[in-house]
Parts: C-alpha cells; sequence; structure tokens
C-alpha cells in the first residue's frame, strides 16, 4: 500500500510547531513573527486613490514633481521589501531547521541566496506584466473598434488566455518558495539549481507531490480564513484611522481655502500614506504574531514532506515526541 508522504508529514509538523512553540516564550514569538512578516513580504495598496481628487497637473504643476516621487519612493521600497522577503525566506527555514533564530545574522548570511530568489520572482512579475499588456491591449483595440463580435471573440480568448498565465505563473511561484527554497537551503546551491530538482521530485513523484499541493492549498483556505477574522478588525481601525486622517486633511485645506496651499498639498498627502504604512506594518506585525502557530505548521508541513519524499535533503534534526518522553522538560531554544 502506497505511504502517502504529504499525509504523513501533517502530524510530524503539528508535533514540532507545538515544541518550538510551547510553552509560550513571548521574546521567541516576538521575534519569529518578525521573521514570518518579512517573510510573507510586506504589501501596501491603496495610495494611489488619494490622488484622485488632487487636481489637474496643468492647473497645479507643482504636484506633478511631488507625484513622481511619491510614486517613485512606492516603487523603491516594494522593491526592497520584495528582496528583503526573499532573503527572510531563507531565514525563516533556518530558524525552524535548527531552532535559532537570527534576524541580522541571518539576513547577513542568506543575503546571496536571497537576491537570486528576489531577481527570479523579479523576472516572472515582470513577465506577468508584459503577459498582461499583450492581452489588454488587443481588448481595448476591439472595444474601440465598436465590433460586438470581435470585442466578445477577444475578451473571451484574452481570459481564457489570463487565466493560463496566472496559473502558470502562480505554480513556478509557489515551486519556488514551498519548494525550491528549501532544497537551495539543505543543499548550499543557487536557486535556479534547486528550481530544476524541484522539478525533477514533482516528475518522478507527480502523485506525492499533486497530494501534497492539494492538502497545502486546503490547509491555506483554512488559514486565510482564520488570518482573516483575526485580521479584519485591525484593519477597519485602519480604514477608520485613514478616513479621519483625509477629512481633517480636507478640512484644513477647506479653512485655507483663500491661500495658494498647492506647495503643501503633496507633501500631506506623503505625510498621510506613510502614517498609513507604518500603521499598516504594525497591525500586520500583530496578525503575524497571533497567528504564529499557523504559519510554522503550514512551513514545516513543506519542509517535513520534504525530507520524506527525499530523504537526501537534510532539513530537519531527529526530535522525541511529547508522548515518548512526558516527564522531560523541554528544551529551550536560544535567541541570538
Amino acid at each position: 500500500m502506497t505511504e502517502w508522504h504529504a499525509v504523513a508529514s501533517l502530524d510530524e509538523a503539528l508535533n514540532r510547531m507545538k515544541g518550538l512553540l510551547f510553552p509560550i516564550n513571548v521574546r521567541f514569538w516576538l521575534t519569529m513573527g518578525l521573521i514570518v512578516l518579512l517573510a510573507g513580504g510586506i504589501s501596501s495598496s491603496g495610495g494611489d486613490r488619494m490622488f484622485s481628487d488632487v487636481g489637474d497637473s496643468s492647473e497645479s504643476p507643482a504636484m506633478t514633481p511631488m507625484i513622481v516621487v511619491v510614486f517613485a519612493a512606492i516603487l523603491f521600497f516594494g522593491l526592497v521589501f520584495m528582496y528583503v522577503s526573499a532573503v527572510f525566506e531563507y531565514v525563516f527555514v533556518d530558524s525552524l531547521s535548527k531552532g535559532r533564530l537570527r534576524i541580522v545574522e541571518g539576513f547577513k548570511e542568506y543575503a546571496g541566496m536571497g537576491l537570486s530568489l528576489f531577481l527570479i520572482e523579479l523576472t516572472l512579475v515582470a513577465f506577468m506584466i508584459i503577459a498582461a499588456v499583450a492581452v489588454i491591449v488587443p481588448i481595448v483595440a476591439a472595444i474601440a473598434s465598436e465590433s460586438l463580435a470581435a470585442m466578445l471573440v477577444t475578451m473571451g480568448v484574452g481570459i481564457v488566455v489570463g487565466a493560463i498565465i496566472i496559473i502558470v505563473l502562480a505554480i513556478l511561484m509557489w515551486l519556488l518558495r514551498d519548494l525550491a527554497v528549501p532544497i537551495s537551503y539543505s543543499r548550499g546551491i543557487g536557486v535556479f539549481k534547486a528550481f530544476k530538482e524541484a522539478l525533477g521530485l514533482c516528475r518522478s513523484g507527480f502523485w506525492q507531490v499533486a497530494v501534497y499541493a492539494l492538502l497545502k492549498i486546503v490547509l491555506g483556505m483554512a488559514a486565510a480564513m482564520v488570518t482573516f477574522v483575526v485580521a479584519l478588525p485591525l484593519f477597519l481601525a485602519v480604514l477608520a484611522i485613514g478616513a479621519v486622517l483625509g477629512i481633517g486633511a480636507y478640512v484644513g485645506l477647506a479653512a485655507f481655502s483663500g491661500a495658494d496651499l498647492t506647495p503643501a498639498i503633496g507633501p500631506a498627502i506623503f505625510a498621510i500614506i506613510l502614517a498609513l504604512v507604518i500603521v499598516q506594518f504594525a497591525i500586520t506585525y500583530v496578525v503575524s504574531v497571533v497567528t504564529l502557530p499557523i504559519s510554522v505548521f503550514l512551513r514545516y508541513f513543506s519542509l517535513v514532506f520534504l525530507q520524506r519524499i527525499d530523504p537526501t535533503i537534510k532539513l530537519l534534526q531527529p526530535v522525541k515526541m511529547k508522548e515518548d518522553k512526558p516527564d522531560e522538560a523541554q528544551e529551550k531554544v536560544k535567541v541570538y
């Protein structure tokens, strides 16, 4: 009878998670929560909507440079966060593999591997943007032609092609983070070479990987629901804060409607966006700490599965489960 490695990995991943996180060590949880947050990346959105009511640039020429600077800053920090996320993906794996927390040292050690992962993911994102443009342009042209038949055909083809591209890119990103990164970490090789090895595992153990992927999707959906319930009240608070800041800025500008406040509008908008990003980061961090057992369990699940499907991939040290020696005190995990 076939042993499904993904199913067998669930119990071990759960036991490893409990052994690492419990009993609760506040400092450990706070540090690990930061690592998980950085490994997951930081996304900020919605800031562009705040520029919609600024006015025509022809009427406010001083606003144009400020808008360019703001969007350039958002793009720059987005790329920085994307790189940091790639590096901390390795730091997260190292934390679970060795049972140690190293933020600064870990970043220095895995900066090179993280850069390779960042460049590959950036290439995939660039490809996705190019593909999206290639799909959207014919649709816009068909709409402009005012031909209903051409519009429907083009939209139908565009939706199908777009869906295929999204699915393929999602699978590639999943293979990179879930399988290639741990292989790269274990063998000390580049992420591209590890990615090719991950593809080899998918070919040789197709059904094992398929079952793992199915379980990961189900677990991911459940985890997303729990995270949503935890995060919703906090993010509603962010929206409320943003609304208060926006109304306050509008009232303040209206009170001085007779004066030329154009030079002050850009910095005010930038300050509001910056404040919201900081608040969002803080709230996301809180959510990361509260839902830490979920994140650690899911990552352990992938590591245990990889080690089971290919024992030459050394990721985790053998551990004794709690039930083996119930009276033995748990080993303390050092924080470096």
